[in-house]
């Protein structure tokens, strides 16, 4: 619970597709999708290179840090992991084990290789705006379907 016995509100991520570059899902809140996210495969959770496992944790809001001078989260508490992030990308590539929110999926012509994500930055408002003045959220990752490049999701 947070201060003065409120709870904590909670964002569901629902992981629903996977290829050999990138992990698919869908942020929910009070059971309404809101955006859309892309993060690296499952690598065993090799620092850097994998997406954070399924569970439950706490979203910690900065204002901005070395690495990104606007608003985003942390995600706290990850096993074997530091510096796990929600933030603004386009692409998987871009990432190091953090989650990226978009508005819609895209596939760039340029880029048919490597699906992604647009209007980030519009998602990222979003979820700033779901949390209002809370600078702690719960986020609950799901895998969904049995994600992997060979699963038939």
């Amino acid at each position: 619970f947070g201060a003065g016995g409120t709870s904590i509100k909670q964002i569901i991520l629902k992981r629903i597709a996977e290829t050999s570059a990138a992990t698919f899902g869908a942020m929910i809140y009070n059971h309404i999708p809101f955006c859309v996210t892309v993060e690296l495969p499952w690598k065993d959770n090799r620092e850097d290179v994998s997406r954070i496992p399924a569970g439950t944790y706490k979203l910690r809001k900065r204002l901005s840090s070395p690495s990104f001078k606007y608003p985003h989260w942390d995600i706290l508490d990850v096993p074997g992991r530091t510096d796990c992030k929600v933030h603004k990308a386009n692409w998987a590539s871009q990432l190091k084990g953090c989650i990226a929110v978009a508005e819609a999926y895209e596939i760039l012509a340029d880029r048919p290789q490597e699906p992604g994500i647009a209007d980030s930055a519009g998602a990222l408002a979003e979820l700033n705006e779901i949390a209002a003045e809370d600078l702690e959220l719960e986020l609950v990752v799901k895998d969904i379907c049995p994600c992997g490049p060979a699963s038939s999701c």
